[in-house]
């Protein structure tokens, strides 16, 4: 349905719900016998313009599925149909069809760093912090602990407007103190950690998604990188130096084992003795023009 303009303002409607949008921030990706990519439509969401694409080949939407998860960091499912909307004939407002497809469940890769230094990839489900960290995070064996929280942090990620969020039992609830992630993100830590990522997406609106946050990406980002070997010692260098030069007299010893002299290389004829007359002719020449012209 694309841009169109009414009382002087221009909007865009999205080509699966109808829905009047500002911007058009989503969009059908389509690529040509080349392999250029294009974009076409406009959409409100990923969830809308991945509803739509269910209705080209499987090789089209399996493509546009694969975008769109390296746009967000997750993978993405599919908005209900259009028909469940109330300007089709459904029983829906736009909020509600809108939070069905935000609610849908989509499982993550996270990072789990335990209070004892270990460290495992888990797989949850996007809003498992909802309901319940008991299959993620150790409880605290208290009686009323606080429930489990989840934190931005100011790491980012390696996908564009994206960050690091931590979730854990805040406070001193019991459990033993988790010196690698205190020290990681800068704050008191105590039992289990995970770790994942929140991208911002611009759909018809702003919003937050959850988004994986693997293994690779946690020795990536998190890690100290791997510091410069340290220099030889002086007394090493020295050893070292000494058995190279060592090694180089050999060859050169070996090299020129075959030479001689270059006094034991002259093989030129002796000449005779120089004569009274030839000693003068040299004596002659050897003085200068105007001494000559003189004696002249």
């Amino acid at each position: 349905m694309g841009k169109r303009k009414l009382h002087d303002a221009s909007y865009f409607t999205c080509d699966w719900t109808g829905l009047p949008m500002l911007k058009s921030n989503c969009y059908m990706p389509v690529w040509d016998a080349e392999g250029k990519m294009s974009k076409k439509g406009s959409f409100a969401s990923w969830e809308c313009m991945l509803a739509f694409a269910t209705n080209a080949t499987d090789t089209d939407y399996d493509r546009a599925a694969a975008h769109v998860k390296a746009m967000v960091g997750t993978a993405v499912k599919p908005a209900d149909t259009y028909k469940n909307l109330q300007w089709f004939g459904g029983d829906l407002t736009w909020r509600q069809y809108e939070k069905a497809y935000e609610a849908m469940l989509v499982p993550l890769e996270v990072v789990r760093l335990k209070a004892n230094g270990s460290v495992d990839s888990v797989i949850v489900h996007e809003n498992a912090f909802e309901y319940g960290y008991g299959n993620y995070l150790t409880v605290p064996a208290i009686e009323t602990p606080r429930n489990a929280e989840i934190m931005n942090t100011t790491r980012k990620t390696k996908h564009k407007d994206s960050e690091l969020c931590i979730a854990f039992y805040p406070g001193k609830n019991g459990l033993p103190l988790n010196t690698e992630a205190s020290q990681m993100f800068k704050m008191q830590i105590y039992g289990d950690v995970i770790i994942l990522g929140q991208h911002k997406e611009l759909c018809h609106k702003a919003r937050y998604r959850y988004a994986d946050f693997t293994l690779q990406h946690y020795h990536d980002l998190l890690l100290p990188k791997r510091k410069r070997e340290k220099a030889m010692e002086q007394v090493e260098y020295s050893d070292l130096k000494t058995s190279m030069q060592q090694a180089l007299n050999v060859v050169e010893a070996r090299s020129s084992s075959s030479a001689r002299e270059p006094s034991a290389l002259a093989q030129g004829a002796a000449m005779p003795p120089f004569d009274g007359k030839e000693l003068a002719a040299v004596a002659v020449a050897m003085r200068p023009a105007k001494v000559q012209a003189v004696a002249a």
